[in-house]
């Protein structure tokens, strides 16, 4: 799938790199199988709040790897669906999958989620990729379309801790909050990394 400049330029900004980077991609992180999603935390919210996910069918958003999608299918026995723009992290996330055995349960596919048709699903997972629709209050519009009536929209994400705090175009909490809410979600539960992990990930 041959991608264009806007589409280029789109994942190297979600990588926090420029369009120079884009053909670099799969060497500078071929020791990664965790491109930014907190799975740990992902896992501790969802077992927190005892969602019902055995068998559920899970949408995961720019899945990178698949690091969080073959998580939760070992986990829940979930059914995975990942889209993402970059076709070289198929063979990687299909490998993992069949490591961990999960292969039956796990399909990976290389398209633009604004333009993929499928779904509804019981949980959709956006982690680590940004407003995709450009700001959240259009991205949290647009996912009500891929989840189901009483599913639920899983983001993983920067927020700002208060308004008067200002780095690059991250939103506050309670922007970022009323903006998800305002397509009609309700705020089922909140994590916040711990300050030190975020300064010790930081400084790896």
């Amino acid at each position: 799938m041959e991608k264009s400049k806007k589409e280029i330029i789109e994942i190297a900004h979600s990588l926090d790199g420029t369009e120079m980077i884009y053909h670099f991609l799969p060497e500078l992180l071929a020791d990664f199988n965790e491109l930014g999603a907190f799975t740990d935390e992902i896992l501790e919210v969802l077992k927190t709040n005892n969602l019902n996910l055995a068998g559920a069918e899970v949408l995961d958003v720019a899945y990178g790897k698949g690091a969080v999608g073959i998580l939760l299918a070992q986990e829940f026995g979930c059914k995975v669906t990942g889209v993402d723009l970059m076709s070289s992290f198929i063979e990687d996330a299909m490998n993992t999958a069949q490591r961990r055995r999960v292969e039956n349960l796990c399909r990976f596919v290389c398209s633009d989620v604004r333009k993929f048709d499928a779904g509804p699903f019981d949980l959709v997972i956006v982690a680590s990729a940004g407003p995709i629709w450009g700001n959240w209050k259009k991205s949290a519009a647009a996912l009500r379309g891929f989840v189901k009536e009483e599913g639920f929209l899983l983001i993983d994400d920067c927020v700002l801790k208060e308004d008067k705090f200002v780095y690059r175009d991250y939103p506050s909490r309670d922007r970022f909050i009323n903006d998800i809410t305002s397509s009609g979600y309700r705020l089922l539960a909140e994590k916040f990394v711990d300050d030190q992990k975020m300064i010790d990930l930081n400084n790896r």
